[in-house]
């Protein structure tokens, strides 16, 4: 069998999830995303960020249960080599038929918050932000925004032009006005 996953950054835009196509809208209860240092690019700069999830309770957090194509895990546990992949337990996860599910969370040396020192990409987050705005429209954006910790001013590594996130996308005019108003809501963009 070839297993699930809940994605719930940049594994939620179908552009980026590799070869995993098969994937359901979910909601993960008592779970919140943070940006959280991922240890990525530090020969290039400032630390960088990534997205994480912690224990919240009453929180919840919108993402997608997405089935492996293959039965073969080697290719996305690389490319998420510095999470560990962990069972979720089934009573969370919502909106989809019951079945065994994992969950990729930041190691225990990576927590630590976005800041100026710790940034995040922007090529990463316009990734995210669109997989947000295809699958769930403005408002599951904006639900995304509400459900994240550390927007911290002056933590995004403005690298829209120049990508350093290896799955960036290409945006359309019209989602580049949607995220980047966002992006100024939050104190990200002058």
């Amino acid at each position: 069998m070839a297993g699930r996953y809940f994605g719930y950054g940049s594994l939620v835009n179908p552009d980026a999830r590799m070869a995993d196509r098969d994937f359901q809208p979910a909601i993960l209860s008592g779970w919140r995303r943070s940006w959280s240092l991922s240890g990525l690019y530090q020969d290039k700069g400032p630390r960088i960020c990534g997205l994480t999830i912690e224990p919240a309770d009453g929180s919840e957090i919108e993402g997608v249960v997405a089935t492996r194509a293959s039965s073969d895990w080697s290719d996305l546990d690389e490319r998420e080599r510095r999470y560990n992949r962990t069972p979720l337990q089934p009573d969370r996860l919502h909106g989809v038929a019951p079945g065994e599910t994992s969950v990729y969370i930041s190691k225990p040396e990576h927590l630590q918050p976005a800041t100026p020192d710790n940034q995040f990409l922007q090529s990463y987050c316009d990734c995210v932000m669109q997989g947000y705005l295809r699958v769930f429209g403005e408002a599951g954006m904006n639900r995304f925004i509400a459900t994240t910790a550390h927007w911290t001013p002056g933590a995004m590594r403005l690298d829209r032009g120049d990508p350093m996130y290896p799955r960036a996308v290409q945006l359309t005019s019209k989602e580049t006005t949607l995220i980047d108003a966002a992006y100024r809501s939050l104190g990200l963009l002058g």
